[in-house]
């Protein structure tokens, strides 16, 4: 994760590294914030128990369009308690821009995701190559060990986890081993 005093360096006018295998293509000044009022929104969230569910979100729009045209062509259709149609229109356009926002953004989150792997996977390898070469370098006295510390803490920490995944999934699959034998020895013994 960037740090904030980073964050000003990302949308660096330079032109990208040739070798990228892929780019992020967001400049972070063009991506909208989270609004002011979030915190008021979320307290209006908690205790609400009419919840719409996602399946009948095209029947509320065209209902909250029928409330709407019908109640401007015929005022009062509903009764002086009945709904606003003015409201009802404006709810029914906040929906469509909702689920048009939420939409583009979680195609936007899939594509900068898939990105960030790749970027990832690149930097990766970049680090464990150029990590060879600073042992080396090391071991020939060329340069001082903390010279790349933090190349240094990431490569050590991505072999402890590596080694912590493999013992992991080799006792995951003693256990799934276990299992099928018991159950086999059930079947035999039943």
């Amino acid at each position: 994760m960037a740090k904030a005093d980073d964050v000003s360096r990302l949308d660096s006018p330079k032109l990208p590294h040739p070798a990228l295998k892929a780019r992020i293509l967001l400049a972070l000044d063009l991506l909208p914030v989270v609004p002011a009022d979030t915190a008021d929104v979320q307290e209006q969230v908690q205790p609400s128990t009419r919840k719409m569910p996602e399946s009948s979100m095209a029947d509320a729009q065209r209902g909250l369009d029928e409330i709407a045209s019908r109640g401007e062509h015929f005022p009062g259709e509903l009764g002086d308690l009945g709904p606003d149609p003015k409201l009802a229109g404006a709810l029914r356009m906040e929906l469509a821009r909702g689920e048009a926002v939420i939409t583009r953004l979680e195609a936007l989150l899939r594509d900068v995701t898939a990105r960030m792997t790749v970027l990832k996977g690149q930097a990766v390898t970049l680090l464990d190559d150029a990590h060879e070469q600073i042992v080396q370098r090391e071991q020939r006295g060329r340069i001082q060990p903390e010279s790349y510390a933090h190349v240094h803490r990431f490569v050590a920490a991505r072999g402890e986890a590596i080694t912590e995944g493999i013992v992991r999934a080799k006792a995951l699959k003693a256990a799934q081993k276990g299992a099928a034998n018991d159950a086999s020895a059930v079947k035999k013994t039943g």
